[in-house]
């Protein structure tokens, strides 16, 4: 008798602020194809991307990375493809 077990995978979407507080524990948090939302606001913080992700703002007059806020630091780094 062949049983045949059928998982149903789905990503998940998180926001920031609202369900982390930094663009980096949203990172940490998610898993391959999650989406991650940035509200309005400024984000200091620099960020490493080791997962395919989407990460989308509310646009480039609302939603600005800022980095570390440290001349010759890097905003966003990414280890992933795609």
């Amino acid at each position: 008798m062949l049983h045949l077990i059928v998982l149903s995978a789905s990503a998940s979407t998180f926001s920031v602020p609202g369900d982390f507080y930094t663009i980096q524990e949203a990172i940490n948090a998610a898993a391959n194809g999650d989406t991650i939302l940035l509200g309005a606001g400024q984000f200091c913080e620099d960020v490493s991307v080791n997962k395919t992700l989407t990460i989308t703002g509310n646009g480039p007059d609302q939603t600005v990375l800022l980095g570390s806020c440290a001349a010759g630091t890097a905003v966003v780094g990414v280890t992933a493809s795609g």
